[in-house]
């Protein structure tokens, strides 16, 4: 058994958009409740905001190493970035 940190584009906002914590809670299975700070972002909307930003998380992970490996979310830090 190991356990890392997955990343993965969010499909939405996290920073902006008040439903998008929700939607990749779900998508995702996250286990925690609260929205994670989101770091880099004003930075980035100074000079490249679009009408189309998203956000990369970072979750962590546990994967059970079999002939049929088992991944699965587990609780813990949630990191959000934007994606540019």
């Amino acid at each position: 058994m190991a356990r890392y940190v997955a990343a993965a584009n969010a499909g939405c906002d996290l920073y902006k958009a008040a439903d998008c914590w929700k939607k990749v809670k779900a998508k995702f299975g996250l286990k925690s409740d609260r929205r994670p700070d989101c770091t880099g972002y004003p930075q980035v909307y100074k000079r490249f905001r679009t009408d189309e930003d998203e956000s990369m998380i970072g979750y962590p992970v546990e994967v059970t190493f079999s002939s049929r490996p088992v991944v699965k979310t587990v609780a813990g830090p949630i990191e959000c970035w934007p994606t540019i």
